[in-house]
């Protein structure tokens, strides 16, 4: 009988027992062979994968941990580096994001936690940073502008002043010298530049040094003209007891002197308070005297 394995009869009847195993050994053998290759390829494409997502993962842990160190040595005055690092975050946001993997889930099931942690505190930290800069700008803003306000309401406050207001002059100059003070202690981490406020408040501080000068030199005035009506009016009574009866022109003459004085006397104006009754009672003595002579 023929068959695939040859012509069996029954003079080969045993040999049937002995199957012809070299086509199936070549294809079990090769086969299995091409799978373990394929496992192996496979294996070796997992382990560079993994290696992939771990040297991703921790460059970037170990690049925030960094960003941490450094945020905790910026102050609000590193507003360059703090726009580097918030730069540098949303391009480490955005890789993370678009970073994937068929195996992710299977290595980290919570994805890169750890990445996430890091990149929430640190924004968060940063933005507190900003935050604090942000109100840091506005107390300066703030004191500038009520250095302003404050020259401004010192103007006003002069211009309704004159010499006779001494105790207001002293109050205002005393008011600008200690908004000077503060400005000049003020102190920032950020820069600020207090000079035209500062220069507005000087202009004041000069036309309120104008005004006390004025007063002064009014107050010099005044009492220059009491002294002199003082001394002229002792004189002419000592005058007029000297000139004797004879001395008729000389006498009208002091006689025109008391009068002038007088009228000198009875014009002087100042806004300040002056007093001359001195000057006057020493007229008066001299004006008994002259008509005591005349008589």
């Amino acid at each position: 009988v023929g068959s695939q394995y040859g012509s069996v009869g029954i003079s080969n009847i045993p040999t049937l027992n002995n199957a012809n195993t070299t086509k199936y050994d070549a294809m079990m053998y090769g086969g299995v062979s091409g799978l373990q290759s394929k496992l192996n390829s496979m294996k070796s494409e997992r382990t560079a994968e993994e290696q992939r997502i771990n040297n991703y993962r921790n460059s970037a842990n170990s690049t925030l941990g960094s960003y941490s160190k450094d945020l905790g040595r910026m102050g609000i005055a590193d507003i360059s580096k703090m726009n580097q690092m918030e730069r540098d975050l949303a391009s480490m946001k955005s890789a993370r994001d678009s970073f994937s993997s068929p195996i992710l889930n299977q290595m980290y099931p919570n994805g890169f936690s750890n990445f996430d942690r890091q990149y929430n505190t640190l924004t968060s930290d940063l933005n507190k940073l900003y935050s604090a800069r942000e109100s840091e700008q506005g107390r300066i803003n703030t004191f500038e502008k009520g250095i302003m306000d404050n020259a401004d309401a010192f103007n006003t406050t002069l211009g309704g002043y004159d010499i006779t207001n001494e105790q207001g002059i002293l109050d205002l100059q005393s008011s600008i010298d200690e908004q000077e003070r503060s400005a000049n202690r003020f102190t920032s981490e950020l820069g600020f530049d207090f000079s035209q406020e500062l220069g507005e408040l000087s202009d004041v501080s000069r036309d309120v040094d104008g005004l006390w000068t004025d007063r002064t030199n009014e107050l010099g005035r005044i009492d220059s003209a009491q002294t002199s009506y003082n001394l002229a009016a002792q004189g002419l009574d000592g005058y007029i007891d000297n000139a004797g009866i004879y001395n008729k022109q000389t006498l009208d003459d002091y006689g025109q002197d008391i009068t002038d004085m007088r009228s000198d006397i009875g014009g002087f104006t100042s806004l300040l308070d002056f007093d001359f009754s001195k000057a006057n009672t020493e007229l008066d003595e001299a004006q008994t005297s002259l008509a005591d002579v005349n008589t």
